[in-house]
């Protein structure tokens, strides 16, 4: 009976050391798996899109100065707009009437976005635009404004516009000549002319094909005075900031805090390339421990078994 139960703790003891063993063996064996990565979708950039925009100060007879501030289909992404006519009412002025500003045949705005790519669009066609109290011929005319702003992610944004057959108070524009041209209209007052501004940066473009900055003197419809500026066909766009391509390395799960996975810097840098990371040592260690004391305790009793 005594040589059985002493048989019995053996095999016991031998037991715990295999279960040491494969302890340990499991320790040193698990690696510390990185977590699938998911690409992050980016940011959407903006878009805008105007047909016409009017900031003026009128001036009335016996009164203060009225600020007249309107847009024409004015829009930002994602919206499209296609109204032809402006106008605005100026208190004093007109009868209470309503002033026309801006005029069109064809009038269109459209902004888009998306992960990739956004874009401002303006077409004008058959466009006249009017002062305030000046009565007879438009202000300014054109056959066709155009102004297009594209910004996409990874390339330079774009921009660009073009017009068509300007005349101010019947006058032709010079549509060649670079920058801006002042146009003087006796008896009436001054315009100021900007053709075709475009303008990119790093992550944004706009372009306006006609800008106008006026003061004009008209003394009609109870108007003494107006001053302003009128923007046709203006559009603009902000370059979205795309994600990632989906290979970057996750978060490690079973890890510890050894360094991201596929690194070479810091304490476990040596140990990422095998999913290993600074606590494999010490588990290592603490397994070889219990396999040693597994074994002598075995042999301890075997011992004792024998000599009784």
């Amino acid at each position: 009976m005594i040589t059985h139960v002493s048989g019995s703790r053996a095999r016991r003891s031998a037991l715990l050391g295999a279960a040491a063993v494969l302890a340990g063996g499991t320790f040193l064996a698990a690696p510390a798996h990185a977590a699938p990565a998911h690409g992050h979708s980016g940011t959407k950039g903006t878009a805008g899109a105007t047909a016409a925009r009017a900031d003026l100060q009128v001036s009335v007879a016996d009164a203060a100065k009225v600020p007249v501030r309107a847009s024409l289909n004015e829009v930002s992404a994602p919206r499209s707009a296609d109204r032809t006519l402006l106008t605005a009412e100026v208190n004093g002025a007109n009868k209470g009437r309503p002033l026309k500003l801006v005029q069109a045949e064809v009038a269109r705005s459209a902004a888009k976005t998306g992960a990739d790519r956004s874009s401002g669009h303006v077409k004008l066609a058959g466009v006249r635009a009017f002062a305030p109290g000046l009565l007879g011929k438009p202000l300014v005319s054109a056959d066709l404004l155009t102004a297009t702003a594209t910004c996409e992610a990874g390339a330079k944004p774009t921009a660009q516009a073009d017009l068509e057959n300007v005349s101010v108070l019947g006058k032709p524009v010079n549509v060649n000549a670079p920058g801006g041209q002042q146009i003087k209209l006796p008896g009436v007052g001054t315009v100021d002319v900007s053709l075709e501004q475009e303008t990119t940066k790093t992550a944004s473009g706009a372009a306006t094909a006609l800008k106008l900055s006026y003061e004009v003197n008209p003394a009609k419809l109870n108007i003494v005075k107006a001053t302003g500026d009128i923007v046709l066909s203006e559009a603009t766009c902000e370059t979205p900031k795309g994600g990632s391509d989906g290979n970057e390395p996750g978060p490690q799960t079973g890890g510890g805090d050894g360094g991201d996975a596929g690194s070479n810097n810091g304490d476990g840098g040596g140990l990422a390339e095998t999913g290993g990371d600074a606590t494999t040592p010490i588990i290592a260690a603490t397994g070889a421990l219990l396999v040693a004391g597994g074994t002598t305790m075995y042999l301890v009793r075997r011992r004792a078994a024998r000599n009784s």
